[in-house]
C-alpha cells in the first residue's frame, strides 16, 4: 500500500450518446514524472451541462487499474484489478471551444484509495461556427 504521494498525468474523453453523458480515459501515475508505478483506465456516467462560457461536469463508474510495487532494491510485486472511479469537473471557456479548469477525482479499490486535483485544458468540438448558406444554385433562406 502506497502512503506517499505521487504525481500523475491524464487524458479524458466526455462525449454523450443521446441524452446520456459518458467519459473514458486514463491516468498514469508514479514517483516521479516517467517513473510511473500505476496505470489506470476508467469509463464513467454522468452528468454534463455545456453553456457558451462554462462545462461542470460529474462522472462516476468502474476503472481497471494495473502496476508494481518495489524499487530496485526489493522484488517487483506486479498487481491489477479493478476498482470505482468518480470525478467533480469546472471549466471556464475563453472561446466556446476552448478554456480552463479544474477537477477533483478520486479511486478506491482494493491495492490504493487514491484522491487528486487535475489542472483541465478543455477543447471541445461542439462548435460548428456560423452558418454557411450560400449556394450560387440554390435561393437563400434569407428573405
Amino acid at each position: 500500500m502506497r502512503n506517499q504521494s505521487q504525481k500523475c498525468i491524464a487524458i479524458d474523453f466526455q462525449f454523450h450518446i443521446k441524452a446520456q453523458h459518458f467519459q473514458g480515459g486514463i491516468m498514469m501515475s508514479g514517483n516521479e514524472f516517467q517513473s510511473n508505478n500505476n496505470i489506470q483506465f476508467h469509463l464513467g456516467y454522468g452528468y454534463r451541462r455545456e453553456t457558451k462560457t462554462t462545462n461542470l461536469a460529474a462522472f462516476v463508474g468502474p476503472t481497471y487499474f494495473t502496476g508494481v510495487e518495489g524499487d530496485s532494491s526489493t522484488k517487483a510485486i506486479f498487481y491489477d484489478g479493478f476498482g470505482l472511479y468518480g470525478c467533480l469537473q469546472a471549466v471556464t471557456k475563453f472561446s466556446y471551444d476552448m478554456g480552463l479548469g479544474a477537477e477533483v477525482f478520486g479511486e478506491m479499490n482494493y491495492k490504493q484509495k487514491l484522491f487528486g486535483f487535475k489542472i483541465v485544458l478543455f477543447f471541445s468540438g461542439a462548435y460548428r461556427g456560423p452558418k454557411k448558406n450560400f449556394n450560387s444554385n440554390v435561393h437563400s433562406e434569407r428573405k
